[in-house]
């Protein structure tokens, strides 16, 4: 499934063409980039009840041991931000890549979930890290799978630079 998707992609990466007619080229999230994001993430994931517990206004299906956040929670954390316009979580944000097929484009809805539901079994004996660091394309089983690939967000693209002014 996801082996037709890739087979005419380069393995450095894609080139968008740019509103100022010029070619902006992406490259992989590595696995430092993407153990970043998940970092970032997971203190929102636990932030957001504390502080609604704090205020006093935590929903009751968030009330729970506090160091604890229910699977569904995550999951949809995971899923609506990788499906919204960004194709990013906060996390992904911060260290500048998205989340899209290895053509570009977005993700379906089923596949994005697909990925997410399948991110814990990519991390039994350290085989998705392993893997990512060897993969010309930077992915894990789980993305592999979903037909998943993440693009680091160029810089500096030269559509975008601003005139040096000598």
């Amino acid at each position: 499934m996801a082996g037709d998707l890739d087979s005419d992609r380069p393995a450095d990466g894609i080139a968008w063409h740019s509103q100022a007619s010029v070619d902006v080229s992406y490259s992989y999230a590595g696995l430092a980039s993407r153990t970043c994001a998940f970092l970032v993430d997971s203190f929102i994931l636990q932030a957001v009840p504390f502080i609604l517990a704090r205020i006093g206004h935590l929903p009751d299906w968030l009330n729970m041991d506090r160091s604890k956040v229910p699977l569904a929670f995550i999951l949809a954390y995971f899923v609506l931000f990788e499906l919204s316009p960004s194709q990013a979580t906060p996390g992904k944000w911060c260290c500048g890549f998205f989340v899209a097929s290895p053509r570009g484009e977005r993700l379906p809805w089923w596949r994005v979930l697909l990925r997410n539901i399948l991110r814990p079994f990519s991390f039994f004996f350290l085989i998705g890290p392993i893997m990512c660091i060897f993969d010309r394309r930077r992915r894990m089983p789980h993305d592999l799978i979903a037909g998943a690939a993440h693009f680091l967000i160029p810089v500096d693209p030269p559509s975008f630079r601003r005139p040096v002014w000598h």
